[in-house]
C-alpha cells in the first residue's frame, strides 16, 4: 500500500515537472517573439505604452505616438510599425501623423485575396461645428478572390490608420471601438460586389482642419490592400484649404470696339492652408461662372477650353504668395455693356472661396471728340471735397499748369501726377516719377488731343457694380482750396454739351423722348447756374455731382450711347420763359400731382413752377421734392407716344424750347 501511494505520488511530482517545463518554454518562446518584433520596430521607450490601450494625449505633448506593438499583436494586425516625429514648435498638428510602415503578414500570397477599390464616400470634405455629430459612408468594392462577411473570425472592418490602434480624433460613441468606427453593414460581398460601411463622426472642440485616415481589415488576419479611405473635416472657421483674395487687375472695366482684343491680367493672392499648383491633378485655373460651363461671349481662340480662360501662369504659389493669371478677351460684334465672371477652381476638387473676378466690359464704337460748338459755354463741376492727396493720370499725354496759366509739365499716358495741398503755407505740391514742385496756385491737369484723364484714387462705384469705378473724365481738372468753407475740391472744367454726356439721372435704356426731355432739362438747369454763378461761387465751382445733378464723367457716356444721341439730337435747345432761360428742377416721382416752388422752397413765385396733375404717379409716394418734371410720369408720357416738347411743356408750364446755340 505504501508503495502503491509513493508511485502515485511520483507520477503526479513528474506530471508538475513537465507542466513547468512546457510553461517556462512558452515563456521563453514568446518573450523571443516580443524581442524579435520590438528589434525590428524603432519604438522611442519614451513613447511606448505599457499598457495595452493607453494612448498618450497628443494635444498635451510635443510628441505623436502609437500603442505598444504587443497591443497591436494581441488585435490581430501583424506588421512592422515604426514611428516618425517632425516637431514644428510653432504648428500644433491637427491629427496625429506618423508614417505608417507596410503592412506585413509575412506570408508571401502571390493572388492577392484580400483587396479593395474606394468606388464613393459621402464627400471629400466635411464643414462642421465643433462638437457636432454627422454620418458618413463609405462605398468598396471587392476586387480581390476572397468573398468578404460582415460576422465570423475574419469580418471585414474599418479601422483607423497612420497610425493603427489608437483613438481617432472622430471618435464617435457609436463606434464598435475606439480604433474602429465601423464593421462592413452589407452581410456578403462576393468578389466584384460592394459593400457600404456607415458610421457617425464626432467634430473636435476645437476649430481647425483636420485630416483622419482608415483602412480596411479582415479581422485577426490582414489590412486590405487598397483599402484606404481619408476624411477631411473643418470645424468652426478656421483657415480655408482653398482661399484667395484678388489684389490687382489690369483694368477696373474695359471699353473694347466691337469684335477686337485685349489682354487682361489679375493677381490672387493664396490665403489658404494649401499650396497652388500649375501642373498637378488639381491646377488651379479661372473659370467662368454664374452659370458654370457655359462658353464665354468672350472667348478668345487662346483660351485651352472654351469656359477657361487660362491656367495660373505662376508655377507654384505656396500660401501668402501671389499667382498670376493672364489671358486675352475678344468682344462680341454687338454693342452693349456686359458684365462677364470668372472664379478661380482648383480642377476637379473645388472652387475657390476669395478667387471671384467680375469684369464689366463695354462694347461700342470708340466716341468722337465732342465737337466745339459755337456759343457753347464751359462748365465747372465740384467733384468731391478731400484732405487726402490726388492722383491723376491721363490714357494720353497731358499738361499741368498753374491758374495763371505757367506751364509746370507735360507728361506721357499712363504716368501719374500726386498732389498734396499744404494748409499751412497755401501750397500745392506736384510729385512726377519722383520729383517734386511746389506752387503758391492751383494747379490745371489740361488734357493733349483727345485725353481722358483718371482719378486712380477716386473711388467712385455706382451701387449696382461694384466693379466699375466712375473716376474718368473728359476735360481740365483742376485741384483748388475754397478758403470760405475751409475745403480742397476736385473740380472738372469742360464744355457744356461734353458735361450732359456724363449726367447719370437716367438709364441708357429709357424712351428717346423721355431722354431727351430729360437732357433739354438737365441743360437747361445747368445753363441757369452758369448765369446766375452764386450757388457754389465761393467753392469756385458752378454744380456738384452729386446733389444737383448726379455726374459720373467718361464711364457713364461710354454706358449710354442713347443718351448721347438725345444729346445730339437736341443740341443747344433749353427751356425759356418769357425768352428767358429758367431753372428747371426735376425729380424721382409725385404722389399724383407735382408742387409748387413756393410750397417746397422759399421764394417766387415762379410761374412755369406750378402744381400740376401727375396721373402715372396716383397712389404712389413723392419721392423728390416734387417741383417740376416727375421722372416717372414723363416717361409714361413718351411711352404713350407723347412728344419731348410736349413733355416739358406739360411739367413746365407757358414755357418755350429754344435753340440757344
Amino acid at each position: 500500500m505504501k508503495k502503491q501511494k509513493q508511485k502515485i505520488l511520483m507520477q503526479e511530482i513528474s506530471w508538475i515537472i513537465l507542466v513547468l517545463v512546457l510553461v517556462v518554454g512558452a515563456s521563453l518562446i514568446l518573450n523571443k517573439v516580443n524581442h524579435y518584433y520590438e528589434t525590428r520596430s524603432p519604438i522611442n521607450s519614451v513613447l511606448a505604452s505599457t499598457a495595452e490601450d493607453s494612448i498618450i494625449d497628443t494635444s498635451q505633448s510635443n510628441f505623436q505616438t502609437t500603442t505598444q506593438i504587443s497591443s497591436l499583436l494581441k488585435r490581430g494586425y501583424v506588421g512592422d510599425y515604426f514611428i516618425s516625429v517632425p516637431f514644428n514648435p510653432n504648428v500644433e498638428p491637427a491629427v496625429v501623423k506618423i508614417k505608417e510602415a507596410p503592412k506585413v503578414l509575412g506570408v508571401k500570397v502571390e493572388k492577392k485575396p484580400y483587396q479593395a477599390e474606394l468606388v464613393w464616400k459621402t464627400t471629400n470634405v466635411i464643414n462642421i461645428a465643433p462638437g457636432k455629430r454627422i454620418t458618413f459612408e463609405a462605398k468598396f468594392k471587392n476586387t480581390g478572390t476572397e468573398t468578404w462577411y460582415n460576422s465570423g473570425d475574419h469580418f471585414i472592418a474599418l479601422n483607423v490608420t497612420n497610425p493603427p490602434g489608437r483613438a481617432s480624433t472622430f471618435r464617435d460613441i457609436f463606434w464598435p471601438q475606439y480604433y474602429r468606427p465601423a464593421i462592413m453593414k452589407t452581410e456578403v460581398v462576393k468578389p466584384g460586389e460592394t459593400g457600404l460601411f456607415r458610421f457617425a463622426l464626432t467634430a473636435p472642440d476645437k476649430a481647425d482642419e483636420y485630416v483622419e485616415r482608415f483602412g480596411l481589415v479582415a479581422e485577426n488576419l490582414i489590412w486590405i490592400e487598397d483599402g484606404d479611405l481619408e476624411i477631411a473635416m473643418r470645424v468652426g472657421n478656421p483657415k480655408p484649404y482653398f482661399q484667395a483674395r484678388k489684389v490687382k487687375q489690369a483694368y477696373q472695366d474695359i471699353t473694347i470696339e466691337p469684335g477686337k482684343s485685349i489682354t487682361f491680367r489679375v493677381d490672387f493672392e493664396n490665403t489658404g492652408s494649401q499650396t497652388w499648383y500649375r501642373d498637378s491633378a488639381h491646377f488651379i485655373a479661372l473659370n467662368v461662372t454664374d452659370p458654370p460651363g457655359r462658353e464665354s461671349i468672350f472667348r478668345h481662340i487662346f483660351w485651352p477650353q472654351d469656359y477657361r480662360p487660362a491656367i495660373m501662369k505662376t508655377e507654384v504659389v505656396k500660401p501668402g504668395e501671389i499667382g498670376r493669371f493672364e489671358f486675352a478677351l475678344q468682344a462680341p460684334e454687338a454693342p452693349g455693356v456686359y458684365t462677364e465672371k470668372f472664379n478661380l477652381v482648383a480642377e476637379n476638387l473645388t472652387w475657390i472661396n476669395g478667387g471671384y473676378l467680375e469684369i464689366p466690359i463695354i462694347v461700342a464704337v470708340k466716341p468722337e471728340p465732342v465737337a466745339e460748338v459755337q456759343g457753347e459755354p464751359d462748365i465747372r463741376v465740384g467733384l468731391y471735397p478731400t484732405s487726402s492727396a490726388v492722383k491723376i493720370t491721363g490714357n494720353g499725354q497731358y499738361e499741368v499748369r498753374d491758374t495763371n496759366n505757367k506751364l509746370i509739365g507735360t507728361y506721357n499716358k499712363n504716368v501719374i501726377s500726386t498732389i498734396n495741398y499744404n494748409a499751412n503755407n497755401n501750397s500745392y505740391r506736384l510729385s512726377v516719377s519722383g520729383v517734386k514742385k511746389t506752387s503758391s496756385l492751383p494747379l490745371r491737369f489740361i488734357p493733349k488731343k483727345n485725353t481722358i484723364l483718371q482719378l486712380t484714387n477716386f473711388e467712385n462705384r455706382p451701387a449696382w457694380n461694384a466693379e466699375l469705378n466712375d473716376n474718368r473724365f473728359r476735360g481740365i481738372l483742376e485741384i483748388r482750396y475754397a478758403e470760405s468753407t475751409d475745403r480742397l475740391w476736385v473740380i472738372n472744367e469742360l464744355p457744356l454739351e461734353s458735361y450732359l454726356r456724363g449726367v447719370a439721372e437716367a438709364g441708357n435704356e429709357n424712351d428717346e423722348d423721355y431722354l431727351k426731355a430729360l437732357m433739354i432739362a438737365a441743360r437747361t438747369y445747368a445753363m441757369y447756374h452758369i448765369q446766375t454763378g452764386t450757388k457754389h461761387d465761393d467753392e469756385n465751382f458752378t454744380v456738384d455731382a452729386t446733389y444737383d445733378q448726379v455726374y459720373r464723367g467718361y464711364g457713364f457716356e461710354l454706358r449710354a450711347p442713347n443718351i448721347t444721341q438725345a444729346i445730339l439730337d437736341t443740341e443747344g435747345e433749353m427751356v425759356t420763359y418769357e425768352n428767358e432761360i429758367v431753372v428747371t428742377p426735376y425729380f424721382s416721382q409725385t404722389d399724383g400731382r407735382t408742387r409748387s416752388w413756393e410750397e417746397v422752397w422759399a421764394g417766387g413765385p415762379y410761374p412755369w413752377l406750378v402744381s400740376v396733375p401727375d396721373p402715372a404717379c396716383q397712389g404712389m409716394e413723392l419721392l423728390g421734392h416734387g417741383v417740376g418734371m416727375s421722372a416717372y410720369g414723363a416717361r409714361a408720357m413718351a411711352e404713350d407716344g407723347e412728344g419731348y416738347k410736349d413733355i416739358l411743356q406739360y411739367y413746365y408750364t407757358g414755357i418755350a424750347i429754344e435753340k440757344i446755340y
